[in-house]
């Protein structure tokens, strides 16, 4: 199996996608357009299949993206429209920061209650920093990419199910390591 197939069998079979909406650039501008035209915002809520606060955001990201503005008002500096290039939601390098210490703190506070730093809803397992259903859910949706579910950045190697070739050689080495101990 090469890192362009996917795979499809009981192991990934039901795997539950990711929860928060990723809006592309297009879908942005469509929902800013739909709010122009008068459209309200639980009717594109009920077309895009997402809460009317979504709709909000979306419609206020679009306004920034459309203004050359973070989604704080502030007009980007050329610096942080380059460091912005390839993502949707264009940010100052203020909120950047304040968000990324948000996601962080939150991410502490779970670990330190014991929580999976994911979902921070179930008790982590031991030795690890996630819960058994994220890490679990993060390897499929790896898998179903046809990448590494160790890693997730490498492909699957060729006649492998789950691992790249480097992953695979690591825990090669390590299953050879606890048998002769």
């Amino acid at each position: 199996m090469n890192g362009s197939t996917r795979r499809v069998d009981s192991y990934t079979r039901g795997v539950a996608p990711r929860k928060n909406n990723v809006w592309t650039e297009d879908n942005l501008n469509r929902v800013y357009t739909l709010r122009l035209k008068g459209d309200t915002p639980q009717e594109i809520a009920d077309w895009f299949g997402v809460s009317k606060v979504e709709v909000h955001n979306a419609t206020r990201r679009a306004k920034a993206l459309l203004a050359g503005k973070c989604v704080c008002g502030e007009y980007l500096t050329p610096q942080e429209v380059l460091d912005n290039e390839h993502r949707i939601a264009k940010l100052c390098t203020k909120c950047k920061k304040a968000q990324m210490e948000y996601k962080h703190q939150l991410r502490e506070d779970a670990l330190a209650a014991g929580k999976c730093g994911y979902c921070q809803d179930a008790d982590v397992l031991p030795g690890k920093c996630a819960c058994k259903k994220c890490l679990s859910a993060t390897h499929r949706r790896r898998n179903l990419d046809g990448l590494c579910g160790k890693c997730g950045a490498r492909p699957i190697r060729a006649g492998g199910k789950a691992l790249c070739d480097v992953c695979a050689a690591e825990m090669r080495t390590t299953a050879i390591e606890a048998r002769m101990q």
